[in-house]
């Protein structure tokens, strides 16, 4: 076992010690998240645009707000209440990656009802900077990203795009802000991967839709046909 994977082993076993297995919601044992508490989470069955709230067919973005975007759309799982952003903030800062895959899981199901999902050639989760990484332990975003891509059985690649930028949290920034603080964040290492591809970007919380516009920019600047996103929730 090479000594990053045991350091992350040691921490995981650390954590089950000082967190015991119990479902977020209701507190059962064993279970991050029981049935009955998955039944909870609120899908967004809204047909709303997720950047300017215009009724918007299916959901997705709308056709003026993807006339002006690098990305070409945008799916939002379910909506930001109690047991979504509980789960959300286990994930990232309780550090229980075994969500990741609870919730892709979840994300495969729902987006099986639009019949998409054979468009896509590429899953990719949204990269995090290397300094974020090594705070965390793991990417949120690839772990959702690989359930989803285990499910359909499309090629998951979680290298090509990098995190080039550290930047700062975004949540009480305006999208003008975080477009600007997302500037150059996301380069391409190989853009022959890419190359005329369809990619699916996987992140977890959406605000505004900047750092999916700043992959999303990244990706067809370097050659990728189109980019869409997928997320859990909108905030």
């Amino acid at each position: 076992m090479s000594i990053p994977a045991l350091l992350l082993s040691m921490k995981t076993h650390l954590l089950d010690l000082l967190f015991p297995i119990e479902c977020i919601g209701c507190g059962s044992e064993n279970q991050w998240l029981c049935d009955a508490c998955v039944k909870k989470i609120e899908l967004n069955n809204d047909f709303f645009c997720p950047f300017c709230g215009h009724f918007s067919f299916q959901g997705h973005t709308c056709f003026t707000c993807a006339r002006n975007m690098k990305l070409g759309g945008a799916w939002v799982l379910g909506k930001y209440n109690s047991i979504m952003r509980a789960c959300i903030t286990a994930m990232k800062y309780s550090y229980i990656e075994q969500m990741g895959a609870i919730l892709g899981l979840r994300m495969s199901s729902f987006f099986e009802r639009f019949g998409h999902t054979n468009d896509f050639d590429i899953i990719m989760p949204v990269p995090l900077h290397s300094r974020r990484l090594l705070y965390r332990g793991f990417n949120q975003s690839l772990a959702l990203a690989q359930k989803i891509s285990e499910h359909f059985s499309i090629p998951l690649d979680d290298e090509t795009l990098i995190r080039k930028k550290f930047t700062k949290p975004q949540v009480h920034y305006n999208r003008d802000k975080r477009l600007a603080n997302i500037k150059d964040a996301f380069r391409v290492e190989d853009g022959d991967k890419i190359l005329g591809k369809k990619i699916l970007l996987i992140d977890d919380v959406m605000t505004t839709g900047s750092t999916l516009e700043g992959c999303a920019s990244a990706l067809i600047g370097a050659g990728a046909k189109s980019v869409w996103g997928f997320v859990l929730a909108k905030r």
